[in-house]
């Protein structure tokens, strides 16, 4: 999860079976042997490299070159062989050095460390857009086994990513520049076609991928129980600030569309939500963009957007806001989520602000859901 450090920038199946089987069968919730390197887990998985080379020429061979079936396969192929290349971009490690920030007045609380800028330009390295806080988080084997499941499927003119059901970890060609680009979906077991379901866009915080939260299995539970479709966004990486210059803006539009485009999604009730570095996120690409959401609501996020909210707010809809934070988060206070609120209000929006009076940062994210899915589904009308 997201350090501290980072808090100013926002501040870490069988081939013919049914689709809601071949859903189940995924392993986007696997969690990978933690104690074992990227270079083992690798080394343990059996025939890799003619595995590899098989399903290359498969993927290679086939009409289909840009489905979803045809990208998540080919994200999948290309991380295995850019991590068994050189495994050490995907193994765990903290993130580089900060520059140190200004010595504190004498009595004062030390701030924290200034952090790394958010890249000027999008990465072509997969491996960019990995969380440095864990190795790669989803079990290799079991990915390359979907794979060439996908492989198998994609000869036989079949596309069985579109519309599926459940939790899945899939990929898509970024329309920005072609980088294949991971997300991660959670789709209600009892979703149908028949009707238009509301969907909630995920920002993960600095440090952390598409899959940190998600692997909480936090937000599932409530998606499930209050029918909403959830996409967790990778957002160019761990350190984007979900800026326009790195592309995370467009990996989020790319994001929203592919549901829109496999799933009947209400556009009138697409939702926004993040923590930290997602949580900023959240008030500056849902305010920027607030006609594309219906309701916003950021996480331990308002530290950075404070000084220059009033101008955000100015002008446009009054786009519901709920604000949550941490009583003892020191890196993103309650004081500036409350100074948020305050001037939310005072343009007249709908807003409310939650503490959480025990929370440091980090846990603000596993208590905020419930109450941002009440307040979404006020707003789900």
């Amino acid at each position: 999860m997201s350090f501290k450090s980072l808090s100013k920038i926002a501040f870490g199946a069988a081939l013919c079976i049914a689709l809601t089987q071949f859903a189940a069968a995924q392993p986007a919730t696997a969690h990978p042997d933690r104690n074992a390197s990227v270079a083992q887990r690798l080394a343990a998985i059996p025939n890799l490299s003619a595995r590899l080379a098989a399903l290359e020429k498969s993927l290679d061979a086939a009409k289909d070159k840009t489905s979803l079936s045809a990208t998540t396969a080919r994200y999948t192929l290309e991380v295995i062989k850019d991590a068994l290349a050189n495994p050490k971009p995907y193994e765990a490690r903290r993130p580089g050095p900060r520059t140190p920030a200004p010595a504190a007045a004498p009595g004062a609380p030390a701030p924290p460390p200034a952090p790394a800028p958010p890249p000027a330009a999008p990465s072509k390295e997969l491996s960019s857009y990995v969380s440095p806080l864990s190795p790669l988080a989803f079990d290799l084997e079991p990915e390359l086994k979907r794979a060439e499941q996908i492989a198998a499927a994609i000869k036989l003119g079949k596309n069985p990513m579109a519309g599926i059901i459940g939790e899945v970890h899939l990929a898509y060609r970024s329309s920005l520049d072609q980088v294949l680009m991971p997300y991660r979906i959670y789709v209600p077991t009892n979703y149908t076609a028949k009707k238009a379901w509301p969907l909630i866009v995920f920002l993960h915080g600095a440090a952390c991928d598409e899959n940190t939260f998600m692997n909480s299995d936090v937000l599932q539970p409530l998606a499930e129980r209050l029918g909403y479709l959830i996409v967790s966004v990778n957002g160019r990486g761990p350190q984007s600030g979900y800026t326009k210059q790195s592309g995370a803006q467009q990996d989020i539009f790319d994001d929203m569309a592919l549901m829109q485009k496999y799933y009947n999604i209400d556009a009138k009730h697409i939702f926004l939500t993040g923590h930290s570095m997602g949580g900023a996120g959240t008030w500056n690409v849902g305010l920027e963009f607030r006609d594309k959401f219906a309701a916003i609501a950021p996480m331990a996020g308002a530290h950075s957007i404070v000084s220059d909210l009033d101008a955000k707010l100015a002008t446009g809809k009054k786009i519901p806001i709920l604000i949550t934070c941490g009583g003892k988060d020191t890196g993103n206070p309650c004081s500036d989520a409350v100074a948020a609120y305050e001037k939310v209000k005072a343009a007249n929006y709908p807003v409310k602000v939650v503490e959480y009076p025990v929370d440091e940062h980090n846990p603000v994210f596993i208590d905020s859901p419930p109450e941002i899915f009440a307040w979404f589904d006020k707003y789900n009308k």
